[in-house]
Formats: structure tokens, C-alpha cells, sequence
């Protein structure tokens, strides 16, 4: 304790160079939330995913969230989820493939930190 009292100018002027040090690379931090970040590029839904880009330009992944008081995983928020997928699959601009939800998705895994979507 008394090394940390007789000390605490230098202590503290460390830790304040040390932070400075740290901080100066901020600038060059990225982050990456995109699906290409979750999908390894050998996949063949990443593959399907950046032809379908290349034909119409950057396409980003619509997410709609669904909450409920009592869970959505009960037989009612269930069904709210199923007739909302059921209207995106039956819309003309998409296929059955390009609708992803709790009631439509056939096997989601992890490996090695990405994320792994394949027929159940």
C-alpha cells in the first residue's frame, strides 16, 4: 500500500499514457454486423447470396421483431409469426428460400463462430 501511495503520481501518469497509446488506433476500428460477417464465404447460401447482389446491387436482410407479454414462444405468438412468414412467402418478389422465421427455417447452427444454415 505505501508503494501505491508514494508512487501514485507515476502510477497514474502510466495508466494515462497507456490509454493514450491505446486510444490512438481507435481510428482505424471497423465493425462488420453484416451477414457476410456470420456466413463463411465457401457456404453455398453466401455463394447464392453475392451472385443475387451482383444481378441487383446491395441487398440488406429485412429483420422484423415480434414481442409478446406472455413469450412469443407459446402456440399464439407461434401463430403470429407463421402468418407473417406466410405473407413474405406468398409475395411475388421473394421465394420461399429469401424467408428465414421460427416456422419457415429448416436447421441453424454455429461452427467455428459462423453462423450455418442448412436443410434439417
Amino acid at each position: 500500500m505505501n508503494f501505491i501511495i508514494r508512487f501514485r503520481i507515476l502510477i497514474i501518469s502510466l495508466f494515462i499514457v497507456f490509454t493514450l497509446l491505446l486510444s490512438l488506433n481507435l481510428g482505424f476500428l471497423e465493425k462488420n454486423a453484416g451477414i457476410e460477417a456470420m456466413i463463411p464465404e465457401e457456404n453455398p447460401d453466401y455463394l447464392y447470396f453475392k451472385e443475387t447482389e451482383k444481378l441487383f446491387g446491395y441487398m440488406d436482410p429485412i429483420i422484423i421483431g415480434v414481442t409478446a407479454e406472455d413469450g412469443i414462444l407459446t402456440n399464439d405468438g407461434i401463430d403470429v409469426i407463421k402468418r407473417i412468414s406466410d405473407f413474405f412467402v406468398k409475395r411475388s418478389e421473394l421465394s420461399n428460400d429469401n424467408v428465414l422465421s421460427l416456422t419457415t427455417v429448416k436447421n441453424i447452427t454455429g461452427e467455428d463462430g459462423f453462423l450455418i444454415i442448412e436443410p434439417l
